[in-house]
């Protein structure tokens, strides 16, 4: 089992319990409470993963999430809360953004103004 700091705006906020279960990481956060709308976003070398958006929880708030081990791989791991309900489309035009070509597996299709492009739930670095 290893602990890890969330941050949120530079200061570190909560934390966020990986402890191994077979094929799947359980993760355990826990925050103080924040105003509005946070998801919880691991950090790694070759990209980021939304694990979901926390919840109240007592005078905090928090989630727990089993994650499949393949989707995480392995640390050296950053955890952050950032705005909860920022989707990020891209067109399908051109050479994609490094961010999204590491992030297609949270992607989805649809199109915006007739234009056909992907919709992430999360890109940080575009």
């Amino acid at each position: 089992m290893e602990v890890f700091d969330v941050f949120h705006g530079g200061e570190a906020v909560g934390s966020v319990t990986v402890k191994r279960e077979g094929l799947y990481y359980l993760l355990s956060c826990h925050c103080k409470r924040l105003e509005g709308v946070l998801r919880l976003v691991l950090h790694r070398e070759n990209g980021c993963v939304s694990v979901g958006i926390c919840v109240p929880e007592g005078a905090g708030m928090g989630i727990c999430r089993r994650v499949p081990i393949k989707r995480l791989g392995a640390p050296p791991w950053q955890f952050s809360l950032t705005e909860g309900n920022k989707e990020v489309f891209v067109p399908l035009e051109g050479a994609l953004p490094t961010a999204a070509l590491v992030n297609l597996e949270s992607a989805r299709f649809c199109r915006r103004e007739g234009q056909p492009g992907l919709l992430f739930p999360y890109l940080p670095e575009l």
